[in-house]
């Protein structure tokens, strides 16, 4: 079937008696181009350029090549109809639309009678094409509306055409009619992206690099040149200058002031720029910079704007009393005494830089930050909505009232952080106070993983995605709820705490901590509920070697009410600290930990009854520990009334299980590491019932091993 291109001129259309030196530059252009792919017959009638694709060429390259062109709106992949019938019109959107409607629920036509000798109007050949089409696929229901799919049907003077649509074209104006301008290309981003741009405005490119071997690599020379071979693809033919420079940085070093370097360097590469344009008959020189820096007095911007490059504000204040004064400004950085006045307005900035004290205000306004790092060091009268969007944007506040307090939200879209790290956090045992609301789905960071960093989270309406302690960093939050998902600073966020990172989540009562969770070893997270009793949800918890520790509050580990206890901490350390108490559930198969550290106010309960020669015993609840830390608080049994009369009770009986069940190790260590009479001494045992039957614990010696009783078995290594 042959096919055939439609490309709509754009703003050239809106020219006036100079329109044609526009589509003749147009055209040669795109022949010019065309020329590299296929040998193309190309035409141009009332604005519409028609590119008949050969039998034989790839049409996908045509298409792609064409939609490189700068000049043309729209692109249309069209077949062309054998004869100009409604008939042919039919056959052929059956034939070359099947695919479309195959994928399609819905569709309607839509027709063009640019031969206006045709005998039907645009409308009857919709009606008509468009009642055959749903007959021929029935599936396909007809939408004036909201189709799926929209059938084109265009009829022309010599041919008819059927397409789905047209898709955009490059848009802008032809290369080369308005003049020549050279890019200087130093193999960053900035250059080619300006030179893309100034070409889509019409401008033929030449290209000029400043090569400085050995300081600079020939493979940094080779991607710059890799670079301009991408911009010919849509600027066509280009030639890129590289201009020697090393001797001039050499002499620049040797006879210059070392701050005066960088400045001296840019002026002789404008001055050697500008000769090099002169000789080429360049109008212009392309860097891909462009700055406005403010430096003294007060200036208000009034109005809405389209600037893209920096903003520096140095002195004085700058006043945005319109929304986006300062347009898609790239860079916003103050430093000194500037100050910048947000107001109640709204910007969309894409990084900012706030040094200065108070340089920046805002009063219920807002600020978007869309790209990059963003660093605030200063302590500001701020209140409204900091928003981050684009992936990878991140704002590193290094002061606690950087974006003020209670009155400001920090939103986070997907892939964006905010991060609490510097100075301002550094002080050990002093929290700084964060009261702002942290919403959306983005990370809160604390610290950078260098500087030590302790952050209090304050503000009880956060619900943010995840919260990212890093090494070096405490996080504290306080009044920790029954219910996490209201009133609480973390929200439903996924706790994920480094090496060297602690979380301390406090609360006035008993709760459960059921927020997704990733605790690698070396990390941290110490639980406190003023004695009352937490819990694991179990839900997406992981714990890798990580240590829990338990303060104030009460924690159940295997049986029915601690079973998720259970699943969540058997690859943990588990440290019960202060006041802090482990309640082991009965049972025959023991509680794993990967290690146990039990400190000089912590308390360990072993559920079940202790007795002797099998009398009154019940199962007693076990734990089965990879190594064991510092044991220096109290374990409790219960010892029944029933069990004889009191005596010393051997530590080899107590440590072998007895056939009967009267005895049984209580915690069994599973590492290599040897365990020592010495490392049990000062661990006490609290006996309630009949004390009488305990007494102290000797080995075989004859030694006092613990006082009281429990067992201590170490399991003979592989």
């Amino acid at each position: 079937m042959k096919e055939v291109l439609l490309l709509k001129c754009g703003e050239i259309v809106l020219k006036g008696l100079n329109r044609k030196t526009f589509e003749d530059r147009l055209l040669k252009n795109l022949k010019r181009r065309m020329a590299h792919v296929a040998d193309c017959e190309i035409t141009m009638r009332q604005s519409v350029v028609y590119v008949e694709i050969p039998d034989d060429a790839d049409a996908d390259a045509v298409m792609e090549c064409a939609s490189r062109v700068f000049g043309f709106a729209t692109i249309s992949r069209a077949a062309v109809c054998p004869e100009k019938t409604l008939e042919s019109v039919i056959a052929t959107a059956r034939d070359y639309l099947a695919p479309n409607f195959a994928a399609a629920k819905t569709f309607k036509v839509e027709s063009k009678r640019g031969d206006k000798k045709f005998p039907m109007t645009s409308t009857e050949i919709s009606q008509h094409v468009g009642g055959e089409l749903a007959d021929l696929f029935p599936d396909v229901r007809p939408d004036m509306h909201h189709p799926d799919l929209t059938v084109h049907v265009e009829m022309r003077e010599k041919y008819a055409f059927v397409h789905a649509g047209p898709v955009p074209g490059a848009g802008g104006m032809p290369i080369g009619s308005n003049g020549r301008a050279a890019l200087l290309l130093s193999g960053g981003i900035d250059s080619p992206v300006a030179g893309w741009m100034m070409a889509k405005r019409g401008l033929e490119l030449c290209g000029i690099h400043f090569f400085s071997y050995p300081y600079t690599s020939e493979r940094a020379k080779e991607k710059v040149l890799e670079l301009g071979r991408k911009l010919t693809a849509w600027c066509g033919r280009m030639s890129v200058m590289v201009v020697p420079f090393t001797h001039i940085q050499e002499e620049i070093r040797d006879k210059c002031h070392e701050e005066l370097f960088t400045l001296i360097m840019r002026r002789f590469m404008m001055r050697i720029a500008e000769r090099v344009a002169v000789e080429y008959g360049c109008g212009a020189l392309i860097t891909g910079e462009g700055s406005i820096e403010f430096a003294g007095g007060t200036i208000t911007l009034k109005n809405s704007n389209d600037y893209t490059g920096n903003t520096y504000v140095t002195d004085g204040e700058l006043v945005l009393a319109a929304d986006e004064a300062l347009g898609d400004s790239a860079l916003l950085k103050v430093t000194g005494s500037g100050t910048v006045s947000v107001g109640s307005t709204a910007q969309s900035i894409g990084s900012i830089s706030v040094a200065g004290e108070n340089g920046l205000s805002m009063a219920g306004g807002s600020l978007t930050l869309t790209s990059g790092a963003s660093t605030i060091s200063s302590a500001n009268n701020v209140s409204g909505t900091f928003a981050l969007s684009g992936k990878g944007t991140t704002l590193t506040i290094q002061n606690a009232s950087g974006v003020g307090g209670s009155g400001t939200t920090i939103s986070l879209s997907d892939d964006t952080s905010v991060i609490f790290a510097g100075a301002g956090f550094a002080n050990a045992g002093t929290y700084a106070k964060i009261n702002n609301e942290l919403s959306g789905s983005g990370t809160v960071q604390i610290g950078d993983g260098v500087a030590s960093t302790y952050l209090e989270l304050l503000n009880k309406n956060n619900a943010f995605g995840k919260l990212l302690v890093t090494n070096g960093a405490t996080v504290l939050v306080n009044d920790m709820h029954a219910d996490n998902a209201v009133g609480d600073a973390v929200g439903d966020a996924a706790v994920n705490i480094e090496s060297g990172g602690i979380a301390r989540l406090y609360g006035s009562s008993g709760w459960t901590f059921d927020n997704k969770l990733n605790l690698v070893k070396g990390g941290e997270l110490v639980l406190a509920a003023n004695d009352g009793v937490v819990n694991f949800s179990g839900t997406d918890q992981t714990i890798d070697s990580g240590t829990v520790t338990l303060r104030q509050s009460v924690l159940y580990l295997g049986g029915s009410s601690g079973a998720t206890n259970a699943a969540v901490l058997d690859t943990a350390h588990l440290n019960v600290g202060s006041n802090g108490v482990l309640h082991v559930a009965t049972g025959k198969d023991a509680q794993v930990l990967d290690k146990l550290t039990l400190g000089s106010s912590g308390h360990i309960w072993f559920d079940g009854t202790l007795g002797v020669s099998g009398t009154g015993t019940t199962q007693l609840g076990q734990l089965k520990v990879g190594s064991l830390g510092d044991m220096k608080g109290t374990i409790h049994l219960t010892a029944s009334s029933a069990a004889g009369s009191g005596g010393e009770i051997k530590a080899a009986e107590l440590l072998n299980v007895a056939d009967s069940g009267s005895f049984q190790s209580l915690i069994e260590v599973t590492g290599t590491d040897t365990i020592t009479d010495a490392e049990l001494s000062g661990t006490k045992l609290d006996v309630s019932g009949n004390t009488s039957v305990v007494s102290d614990i000797k080995d075989g010696s004859g030694n006092t091993v613990a006082e009281g009783t429990f067992g201590l078995w170490r399991q003979a290594c592989c």
